[in-house]
């Protein structure tokens, strides 16, 4: 059976990899994938990225994106 992703965050992509590194310490499977093709991303800025993780694990996930974003 295929896994139902959902989207749990979107951030700068340099900030995707703390977060993806967090959730993995968890046991929560990541994917990034970048918001728009169409849009280059500017020298620096890394661009924006989804957060996506399986449906199940979207509210733990969603839990520790918040606690890493207030701390």
């Amino acid at each position: 059976m295929e896994k139902k992703w959902e989207k749990v965050a979107e951030v700068r992509e340099y900030e995707a990899e703390s977060i993806k590194s967090m959730l993995d310490r968890e046991g929560i499977p990541v994917l990034i994938r970048p918001v728009d093709f169409a849009i280059p991303a500017i020298f620096g800025s890394g661009g924006m990225v989804e957060i996506l993780v399986p449906k199940e694990e979207a509210e733990n996930a969603k839990e520790i994106i918040s606690e890493f974003e207030e701390g």
